[in-house]
């Protein structure tokens, strides 16, 4: 059966992180459960011996489905009678998903970026989990997840999936490059100031394309790298109680100058023309740019890499060093017929075998505490020559997740929209780039 709600939802196109929780650090202790002011009803009951089929979804490149696969295939040996059928939607993810549901055909189980999951739910085609949860919290040590990432799952006084996976973000740079220029490596002493100094001296601006190399690549127009200048800047997208659109500030101005400023000014980052033809991570993999910022799953991808490489911070902006989280979800569809099922393998995913696996590679960091905090588990030094507690650090102190909207996607897409207009120009204005922005979100924005 169709639904008018599903169907509103095949306009908004943008894919972004979102949280209700601030930009603080992490906690240490066990998160808290849930409020239980509300009555909380008997958790459905799993029956093991029933033989079930359910369907699961999720994105990513073919490293990523494997992982992916080889939790279906822990979860299936764990639970023979239930068939889980895994989804794989390489590209397009959000448009295919959205079919599925005007079609009636969406997957029991279905992975979305957090901020995705609160546009579904506002939509009303999710079912809340907020009674699941409250219901085993103790028995599934649910407190074992970042409070962070489960204030990222709730809309509206319910809370609507399990976080999945999550990732801090931290400059991915070249040994060699920074050798050769006679550059010491990033470190916490870095700040903005530090990045244009020592990136002029990474840069070699050669008009032979074979010797060619910046310092640094960057997509400004993207929700990720935008969040983490404007946090260091002291600006935000929306006011706490998310009913007044606040990016055009002077901190945000001074976030997107700054960048703007890399590529025009300093000249040590790519024109984003340049990405037409491969994106920042091909570049630097390419050995054409000293550094990279991206999310801790960049981790997996770089134990392909052919030069040596390490982590470091992002440097520190006016007001601190954030660095955007990247969580994902496991969404349950109001329409699924094996609910019961659905919420096991959302359990199995989330919970210490499922995240044993995603982390495996590197791809993921966890969700859960206790096996971040294990050595022997996240990151292990036998496996992974990467700095350990620069991964940590980005993850748990210096890092934030994106504010919860309803209107959070349309909202993104028309950031997209002018900032990619502007990071193009040379003589790109950014207030008027803002008040562009500002003028088409306030018209969206709920009265």
């Amino acid at each position: 059966m169709k639904n008018t709600k599903a169907i509103a939802l095949i306009a908004i196109s943008a894919v972004a992180l979102s949280a209700c929780s601030s930009t603080s650090p992490a906690p240490v202790a066990s998160t808290p459960a849930p409020g239980t002011s509300a009555p909380t009803a008997a958790v459905p009951k799993f029956d093991p011996n029933k033989k079930v089929s359910i369907k699961y979804s999720f994105w990513g490149d073919t490293d990523t489905k494997a992982l992916h696969v080889a939790v279906v295939d822990a979860f299936m040996k764990e639970y023979p009678n239930v068939t889980v059928e895994p989804v794989y939607i390489p590209a397009e993810y959000l448009t295919k998903i959205q079919t599925t549901f005007t079609g009636g055909t969406q997957p029991d189980l279905i992975n979305f970026t957090a901020n995705d999951l609160i546009s579904f739910a506002a939509a009303g085609v999710l079912e809340p989990q907020t009674k699941l949860i409250k219901g085993e919290w103790d028995k599934e040590n649910l407190g074992d997840n970042f409070e962070r990432l489960m204030k990222a799952m709730e809309y509206n006084g319910e809370i609507w999936a399990l976080p999945r996976n999550s990732a801090g973000r931290t400059i991915f740079y070249n040994k060699r490059i920074f050798d050769e220029a006679g550059v010491k490596y990033p470190d916490s002493t870095w700040t903005w100031d530090t990045l244009i100094e020592q990136g002029k001296k990474l840069t070699n601006n050669s008009t032979d394309p074979n010797k060619k190399v910046y310092a640094i690549g960057f997509q400004g127009e993207m929700s990720d790298i935008g969040a983490s200048y404007i946090w260091q800047a002291g600006g935000d997208y929306f006011s706490p109680d998310g009913k007044k659109f606040i990016l055009n500030s002077p901190e945000s101005r001074k976030a997107f100058q700054y960048l703007h400023d890399l590529i025009y000014v300093h000249q040590i980052a790519p024109n984003p023309s340049v990405y037409t033809n491969g994106t920042p991570q091909s570049l630097f993999m390419n050995e054409k740019i000293a550094m990279h910022f991206d999310a801790g799953s960049f981790i997996a991808t770089m134990q392909k890499a052919k030069f040596e490489w390490n982590l470091a911070l992002f440097p520190m902006g006016p007001k601190n060093r954030l660095g955007a989280l990247s969580p994902t979800s496991l969404a349950i569809p109001k329409a699924s017929k094996n609910k019961e099922a659905a919420w096991e393998l959302a359990k199995f995913i989330n919970g210490p075998k499922g995240q044993e696996i995603l982390i495996s590679t590197g791809f993921s960091a966890p969700v859960r505490k206790s096996i971040l905090n294990d050595e022997k588990k996240y990151l292990p030094g036998d496996k992974f020559k990467v700095d350990r507690k620069v991964a940590l650090e980005s993850y748990t102190d210096h890092s934030g997740v994106k504010p919860t909207n309803p209107i959070w996607t349309q909202t993104d897409t028309i950031i997209k929209k002018y900032l990619g207009l502007y990071f193009l120009d040379k003589n790109g204005k950014i207030d008027e780039s803002l008040k562009l922005i500002e003028n088409e979100v306030n018209a969206i924005m709920p009265k």
